[in-house]
């Protein structure tokens, strides 16, 4: 299964081999879940491991009869990359396509985040290739805030992704 949140406490510890493991509590809409991970995954995803982490952990539940079942690593994902910035250009606005495209080329916060433009006077969507991805930074967003209206930026779940139900 996947589970995705915010992790809220991490526990380093050492495997009777010395490789480093960890135990974390993340947490969600729905509460709190501890995630154990072994010394592979631990060493394949360590730069994810830490408090404030937004992320999302493909694993299995192990379970024994003495005691609660524990959610175990396999894969961690970054949550970012599962968001897109969705940008909408009023039709009064004096703000272009090429203003926005041109203020992204030139912007601190690349990353993996897709952004869409979505043009209220033409009606055209527009998916910008991924040289534009941007880090989902709060300075971004204020910006782009600033630039083109407040409700004119949303960060939406990036539509492949989505979970089948």
């Amino acid at each position: 299964g996947i589970i995705g949140g915010i992790i809220t406490s991490v526990s380093v510890k050492y495997t009777k081999k010395g490789q480093k493991m960890a135990f974390l509590t993340l947490e969600d809409m729905l509460g709190t879940v501890e995630v154990i991970v072994f010394s592979y995954p631990f060493q394949k995803y360590s730069e994810f491991f830490k408090e404030d982490e937004v992320i999302l952990i493909k694993g299995h539940v192990s379970s024994s009869i003495d005691r609660d079942s524990k959610f175990i690593c396999d894969e961690v994902f970054s949550a970012v990359s599962f968001r897109t910035l969705g940008l909408n250009i009023a039709a009064y606005s004096s703000v272009t396509r090429s203003d926005i495209m041109e203020y992204l080329t030139n912007n601190p916060y690349k990353g993996s985040s897709p952004v869409a433009v979505y043009d209220e006077s033409t009606k055209e969507l527009l998916r910008l290739n991924p040289s534009f991805s941007v880090s989902l930074s709060d300075e971004l967003i204020s910006a782009l805030k600033t630039m083109l209206g407040n409700r004119s930026v949303v960060i939406k779940a990036t539509e492949s992704n989505k979970k089948q139900r």
